[in-house]
């Protein structure tokens, strides 16, 4: 639709220059993954920080518009050389999600999201009853950056309200996000800062999962206490991602061992597909 482009987005994210051929502009999507190929820590924040300047409420409205569509978002990006055209399928609900979600919750198991993605717009979804997660909108934690009331000039975040118990998502709707970030930042080893920042600085989660080794392997690593049965849930969404998870545990394992530290890195581990658990 057009909604986010190179003109909408502040200057400061320009971190390098587009690649246009005589014929065409390069596509946002090739932007982002060729700042991932430099580095995850310059694509992750970019990726929030491209939607500054909108107002939640205006993003909440195309995020909805967009699951609503189902079509798949055409782009294009860059592979080597060569122009690759894509077809982004829209996000699709995982009923094996909610249900682990439901049953967690009916036990009594406090369920949060830590994620890479922009802490905002991942709440649009999983604490909106129509898309069938039920996450308290306090339980969501990923990528912050300050919200500015247009009116007022006053910035916060939703972080810092719930630290305050202050916080009330209708009020924030017509805040628009900027680019300036708010630590911790929730990827590699920022999502078990979280976890200890907005969570408990002690307390070990029963079930932690995810699908990204390197983003997620630090909380997975380092959150659950095996000795007291806490669970590892790896999605591997690709071969190689089951192998590099599997090489983690080896890893770790043998950094434990010849510290004289227990050894859990290798231990209470769930690998699944993403097609056993839709």
């Amino acid at each position: 639709r057009g909604v986010l482009t190179r003109e909408t987005m502040a200057p400061s994210l320009r971190l390098i220059p587009f690649r246009d051929t005589p014929t065409r502009r390069e596509s946002l999507t090739s932007y982002y993954q060729r700042l991932g190929e430099i580095d995850d820590q310059v694509g992750y924040p970019w990726a929030t920080q491209v939607f500054a300047g909108f107002t939640l409420r205006e993003i909440k409205r195309h995020l909805d518009d967009m699951l609503a569509s189902g079509e798949p978002v055409p782009a294009w990006q860059y592979v080597g050389d060569d122009v690759v055209e894509l077809a982004i399928d829209v996000p699709r609900m995982q009923r094996g999600t909610q249900e682990l979600f439901r049953a967690l919750a009916a036990h009594g198991i406090e369920v949060y999201i830590v994620s890479a993605a922009s802490e905002e717009i991942v709440r649009m979804l999983v604490s909106d009853p129509q898309y069938g997660y039920h996450v308290k909108p306090q339980n969501v934690i990923g990528v912050t950056v300050l919200l500015r009331d247009r009116a007022a000039g006053t910035v916060t975040t939703a972080r810092k309200l719930i630290a305050e118990h202050r916080y009330d998502p209708a009020l924030l709707l017509d805040d628009e996000l900027t680019t300036a970030l708010w630590a911790p930042l929730t990827w590699y080893e920022g999502k078990q800062a979280a976890i200890h920042t907005y969570i408990h600085p002690w307390k070990k989660p029963i079930l932690v999962a995810g699908d990204t080794p390197l983003s997620d392997g630090p909380m997975f690593l380092r959150g659950p206490d095996p000795d007291r049965g806490g669970l590892r849930l790896f999605i591997a969404r690709k071969d190689s991602y089951r192998d590099h998870i599997q090489a983690l545990q080896d890893e770790h394992a043998g950094h434990q061992s010849a510290l004289a530290h227990p050894v859990t890195a290798n231990r209470n581990w769930i690998i699944v597909t993403p097609d056993e658990i839709r």
